[in-house]
């Protein structure tokens, strides 16, 4: 009897935990879908439509560029577990110059001094950071939904990984070819 109630106990914590954990990563992803649908995303083989994006230094970037590149989605304000994301990013940029890396903040209300706040945290540089609008029409754009999703495509624009939350080695495996000579 007393090692059942100990079993039951340990389901009723572990169910609670992981119901704790979905209310709470809901709560920080605003941009994720509360249907129950799939959320949207890229796939592998897909292409990324090329895009003329504005950065919050007033540079205009185009994606695809004709070189590799990685473009990861944060919000900035309210998710810091996900800037996590761009950290990896960042590091893996500054030992792959060949690559295009961008840093799409996809909350609109957050202005300059919180857009250097996650330059800062992540170890961004000077890369572009691109600021989304109010209907996160660049997210949209490239069909993420997901903050904490990192999207490497070729130099002709073929996707080929979608990461969302990646370890740094899954991320340097992914982004293997764009570093190769």
């Amino acid at each position: 009897m007393r090692r059942s109630l100990t079993i039951a106990t340990v389901l009723l914590i572990i169910s609670a935990f992981v119901a704790l954990v979905i209310v709470v990563h809901r709560a920080n992803n605003p941009t994720a879908s509360t249907s129950t649908s799939a959320l949207a995303a890229p796939h592998v083989g897909d292409t990324v439509a090329r895009a003329h994006l504005i950065t919050v230094d007033r540079r205009t970037i185009t994606t695809p560029g004709g070189v590799w590149g990685a473009i990861v989605f944060v919000d900035g304000l309210n998710c810091r577990p996900c800037l996590a994301s761009a950290r990896k990013l960042a590091a893996a940029a500054r030992t792959t110059p060949k690559l295009q890396a961008v840093l799409v903040d996809v909350n609109a209300s957050d202005g300059k001094g919180e857009v250097a706040r996650v330059r800062a945290k992540t170890r961004w540089g000077d890369r572009p950071v691109v600021l989304d609008t109010p209907d996160n029409s660049v997210a949209s754009r490239f069909d993420v939904e997901t903050i904490g999703t990192v999207l490497v495509y070729r130099p002709d624009g073929t996707i080929t990984d979608v990461l969302l939350d990646p370890s740094a080695a899954a991320l340097n495996r992914a982004l293997k070819p764009a570093a190769a000579p």
